[in-house]
């Protein structure tokens, strides 16, 4: 029987096509087989779970787009000032005399911190003095000569005068405090409005100066949450609440001069910005596993959020008229 259907085997192709939809040869390898298999084999057990997972995860994807939101935030740079701490400007120009303190020093009211040279003021104020003198023994010989009640005022006018220039060339402490910073040292040359020394309450309190940029300031009101970083510091993130927010925006030029000599003058500002200040809990920060203490113009990052929205609205814009 092998034999006889061998022939037919070799028949051409052509003849083949004709007999059905398969090969002869696959036919006769399906007879031959002593194991059959499936053509495909599903596994039950985990099919039937396809279904309502896939249905699960659609719900749980809607309800995040309807229930998630997204928050937007606007942030600048920040300082780190010292409250109730002041700066000690000088009044005039010249050449730094001697320095009196050092930085950390305890010092009292009236004290002398820094004087400039003054050798032409006191001169002056001692020709003035010895003028005044002159005058008050003429007065007092004759009262009624009204010439010498007239010099008289002149010369007291002459030596208040010299008096006020000889204080200018003296810093003194205007009420108790430690010594923050000294910016000076001997025989350094000062110009009007240089800052000398800056003084620090016995118990510092600290808080944060930030710059936001001007068009969010309708978005902004104290007793919104702030975002302070620190540069350098991984994990640093500090949290406080806006306490007041400036009502105007200002130029760059103008948020310098509003944090004072010495510190605006390294900010970056680009563009117009509004001032905000917050309270800082603290004398420091936490890093890590590390607190480190917060100094007088330190700089920072800050942020605050100015709108949350649903997902699902931040997706397609268009449904953000009927969330308002």
């Amino acid at each position: 029987m092998d034999r006889e259907s061998r022939p037919e085997r070799d028949q051409p192709a052509a003849g083949r096509g004709r007999e059905g939809l398969f090969r002869r040869e696959a036919l006769d390898h399906l007879h031959d087989a002593r194991e059959h298999g499936d053509v495909l084999r599903l596994p039950p057990a985990w099919t039937r779970w396809t279904w309502p997972l896939i249905v699960a995860g659609a719900v749980v994807g809607l309800a995040f787009l309807v229930l998630g939101h997204v928050s937007e935030y606007a942030g600048g740079p920040a300082i780190v000032r010292l409250e109730g701490g002041f700066d000690l400007i000088a009044a005039g120009g010249g050449t730094v005399a001697e320095v009196l303190v050092v930085p950390g020093q305890l010092v009292r009211r009236g004290e002398l911190l820094v004087r400039l040279h003054d050798e032409q003021e006191r001169a002056e104020r001692d020709r003035a003095l010895r003028e005044f003198e002159g005058h008050l023994v003429e007065r007092l010989r004759d009262p009624s000569d009204e010439f010498t009640r007239r010099a008289l005022i002149g010369a007291r006018a002459q030596l208040e005068l010299a008096e006020a220039r000889l204080a200018a060339r003296r810093v003194f402490a205007p009420r108790d405090g430690i010594v923050a910073d000294v910016r000076v040292r001997s025989g350094m040359t000062v110009r009007e409005g240089d800052l000398l020394v800056s003084m620090a309450p016995d118990r510092p309190r600290y808080s944060v100066l930030a710059l936001i940029p001007g068009r969010f300031r309708p978005l902004l009101a104290p007793g919104q949450e702030l975002l302070i970083d620190v540069p350098g510091f991984a994990q640093a993130r500090d949290r406080t609440e806006v306490a007041w927010v400036a009502d105007q925006i200002v130029g760059p030029a103008e948020a310098r001069r509003f944090l004072g000599p010495g510190i605006g003058d390294g900010l970056e500002v680009a563009g117009p910005v509004v001032l905000l200040r917050a309270e800082l809990s603290g004398t420091g920060f936490r890093a890590g596993d590390q607190t480190y203490a917060y100094y007088d113009g330190l700089a920072m990052r800050a942020e605050i959020r100015i709108r949350r929205e649903p997902l699902l609205v931040a997706l397609v814009p268009a449904l953000r008229r009927f969330a308002d």
